[in-house]
């Protein structure tokens, strides 16, 4: 029952699945969590992770209870989604609950002292944490809160909004050609960023007009195809 932090690293591998169920494999770390914690990124991140297999893995054999985990593991998911690394002097520090906030952790002052002596220069922690602690007691750290895994992921990623990964919204009020620009700058981000291939060709589009349709995308043909509303496909909205 000490109180020493221990600092571990988690290593996270989303590829494409080739079973009809996706797996979900985990070492060193609660396997109904880490279910909760993919269940967040959808719902409140916008990555669709259903047809894709998840591992993550605890370095060195340690087992992580502690819920200051989730935002580590939230972010090693993403980053080998978008095939992103991330850097080797950041760590991520909080709780992540059911609305995708970062909940505060206990300890933290303790955490980040211990992180600062093993030489980490940058620290993405809660906002209501940071508010509540001086910075200019860490001068070798550079603290990041953040208050949801939305903006985490943005701030450490450097993702613009709007877009977010492979699910984004189109509502009802926009026009035809709002819509039809969207569905442009998606499928040109998609494929930027080689999207499709990692998504085996499934993108999941949101909101009431998309009635939350799983559309297909035809990359080598350059059409975006959604059922029963409308494709484009060369540049002609049909």
């Amino acid at each position: 029952e000490g109180t020493r932090p221990i600092l571990s690293e988690i290593q996270a591998l989303v590829t494409k699945s080739n079973f009809p169920s996706p797996r979900r494999t985990t070492s060193g770390f609660d396997f109904n969590r880490a279910n909760l914690l993919l269940a967040v990124i959808e719902k409140r991140g916008g990555y669709y992770l259903g047809s894709l297999d998840v591992y993550l893995n605890i370095v060195g054999g340690l087992r992580l209870d502690d819920t200051a985990c989730d935002l580590a593991v939230v972010l090693a998911v993403i980053s080998s989604l978008l095939d992103k690394p991330i850097s080797d002097d950041t760590i991520a520090i909080g709780e992540v609950g059911l609305g995708g906030e970062v909940r505060n952790v206990s300890n933290l002052d303790a955490r980040l002292r211990e992180a600062g002596r093993i030489g980490f220069s940058r620290v993405i922690l809660p906002k209501h944490g940071l508010s509540q602690l001086d910075p200019g007691a860490y001068p070798n750290l550079e603290l990041l809160g953040v208050s949801s895994v939305k903006s985490a992921i943005a701030s450490l990623f450097n993702i613009q909004t709007g877009i977010t990964g492979m699910i984004f919204e189109i509502h009802d009020n926009s026009s035809w050609t709002e819509q039809r620009d969207l569905l442009y700058s998606f499928l040109a981000t998609a494929r930027k960023d080689n999207l499709i291939d990692r998504l085996g060709g499934f993108v999941t589009f949101g909101g009431n007009l998309m009635m939350q349709q799983r559309t297909k995308i035809n990359a080598s043909a350059g059409e975006l195809l959604v059922p029963d509303l409308f494709s484009l496909n060369n540049g002609v909205n049909k």
